[in-house]
């Protein structure tokens, strides 16, 4: 991804390459960050990187790590850690199925850094410094997966690859995405199995203050198909239509359950 900041400098993150470019608001070079199995990033408004990448040993099993790049070049002090299994999806042309240890963060306007796992009801809070503020817990159990979503997912399954505990017994994870809005309120998106030829008539969020209380539940009626973003008291957002193309779309919020 590409991110640019409020003092216009612009970071390019290289996946292949395993590392992040950054340049000065007029293009010069300043600096490359080597980030062994980088997965995303993102910018603090005091300019601290913070990176998400993962490691996997031979057996399939590794972490998902998130931690501040120490601009003394010694290294990534981490503050998040989530074990990963082979394999970490299945799909085909039909349908998707993500194993529930996947992570979602985002950075609000203080430079707080919320973080959720797919395994975990807790969303935990942490300074860019890495320092645990606090953690909250979200009303969700992992549910199994049943009929027809857990035959497709039995028939494509292998033991192989090391020992995913989710294999014999799959559960959906207890969220999909995580957002922040402009207010530093938190979004949390219900997780909904992924049908590739089936849209949703609405995509159902929780929303909790910037200190983790609750303070109610939204429904957009549409199928929304990323995170969201707030600008400018809009809602920037991918919808996905029953022909299966996604377009863009700009929506603004009427009050806690209404949207145009």
């Amino acid at each position: 991804n590409m991110i640019i900041t409020s003092q216009d400098e612009i970071y390019v993150g290289d996946y292949m390459a395993r590392k992040i470019e950054l340049f000065g608001s007029m293009g010069e070079h300043q600096k490359t960050v080597k980030v062994e199995f980088l997965d995303c990033f993102s910018v603090t408004r005091n300019k601290d990187l913070i990176v998400d990448y993962k490691f996997d040993d031979k057996e399939g099993m590794g972490a998902h790590r998130i931690g501040k790049y120490d601009n003394q070049e010694t290294g990534i002090i981490d503050f998040f850690e989530q074990k990963t299994y082979w394999l970490a999806r299945i799909m085909d042309d039909e349908f998707v199925y993500e194993f529930p240890y996947f992570v979602r963060w985002r950075i609000n306007s203080k430079d707080q850094i919320y973080i959720a796992s797919g395994v975990s009801s807790e969303i935990a809070v942490f300074t860019s410094q890495g320092a645990l503020l606090f953690k909250f817990t979200k009303d969700a159990d992992s549910v199994p997966v049943t009929g027809e979503e857990l035959k497709k997912i039995l028939h494509k399954l292998t033991p192989r690859g090391g020992p995913n505990p989710f294999m014999a017994k799959p559960v959906y994870p207890v969220f999909r995405s995580i957002s922040i809005d402009e207010q530093d309120r938190v979004w949390i998106e219900h997780y909904k199995p992924v049908w590739m030829a089936r849209t949703r008539n609405e995509t159902i969020y929780d929303v909790f203050s910037s200190d983790g209380v609750f303070l109610f539940t939204t429904k957009i009626p549409l199928h929304i198909s990323s995170q969201l973003i707030f600008k400018n008291k809009s809602i920037y957002a991918l919808r996905k239509h029953d022909s299966g193309y996604v377009t863009a779309i700009r929506l603004k919020p009427m009050g806690s359950d209404s949207f145009q």
